[in-house]
């Protein structure tokens, strides 16, 4: 089934649905490789306007629609010395499988060494890993976590050297 789907810059009426499209896809796509306490921990977080106005202002925030529903995003964020880290790249079930993925991070990448980024840093989940490796990201170092309130979640710490024009 084709479905068609747009992928644009996120603005600040989106932070509820950029919030429960993320929500959504780490209970149903990263769900099955987690367990319930790391589901509970990081897939039932209560919304936070302030912090996606300030992400979206800030940040660099893409959504995906479909129908006019926003199906995933992806969120990077400048570091010092010429790094950034992708914050988060979530989709729902639905728009997986037809290379959003790869298009959302083409465009955040696009936008990141554009503004002279050489290293791009992300935590990714257990289930992504393939698909990083798959555009050019280098693990760093075995299994590691991160902590969502006082729940740690598993990851794999990874990075991509950008050429730059």
């Amino acid at each position: 089934m084709s479905q068609m789907y747009l992928i644009r810059r996120a603005v600040l009426e989106d932070g509820l649905a950029i919030h429960e499209a993320h929500l959504r896809s780490i209970r149903e796509v990263c769900g099955p490789h987690y367990s319930e306490a790391e589901i509970l921990a990081w897939g039932y977080r209560t919304y936070s306007p302030s912090k996606w106005s300030h992400s979206i202002l800030n940040d660099f925030v893409l959504v995906v629609e479909s129908n006019q529903i926003i199906m995933g995003y992806g969120h990077a964020r400048l570091a010092d010395n010429n790094q950034a880290q992708i914050l988060g790249l979530y989709l729902c079930p639905e728009i997986l499988g037809l290379g959003v993925g790869k298009a959302i991070f083409t465009r955040l990448k696009e936008d990141l060494v554009a503004t002279h980024v050489k290293t791009i840093h992300l935590e990714s989940t257990l289930n992504a890993l393939s698909f990083y490796k798959k555009l050019g990201f280098v693990q760093c170092g075995e299994q590691t976590e991160v902590l969502i309130g006082n729940t740690k979640i598993r990851c794999f710490r990874m990075e991509l050297q950008c050429k730059q024009k």
